[in-house]
């Protein structure tokens, strides 16, 4: 009787070994998907900036490519009016 006891413990002391080690990783694995969370609000943070300026810079660039077109009208339309015709 007195093995079966030895035994039994064994596998109880053995179970609580097991069963802190699965604790230990379980709480790495919290741990990192946490960090990784952390990290992916991080780069959403960015993108959305990036985002802002692309928006930003879009806007300017029309605003560019308008005033282009203009001068470039206004440009042929000078350009006629002093052209000599020979």
């Amino acid at each position: 009787m007195g093995d079966r006891r030895n035994l039994v413990e064994q596998q109880r002391d053995r179970l609580a070994v097991l069963t802190s080690k699965s604790s230990q990783a379980l709480d790495i694995v919290t741990s990192t998907v946490n960090q990784l969370d952390d990290i992916n609000a991080e780069i959403d943070g960015v993108i959305s900036s990036i985002e802002q300026y692309e928006t930003e810079l879009s806007q300017t660039k029309g605003e560019l490519v308008q005033t282009r077109n203009k001068n470039s009208k206004i440009s042929e339309r000078f350009k006629k009016l002093i052209e000599i015709d020979e």
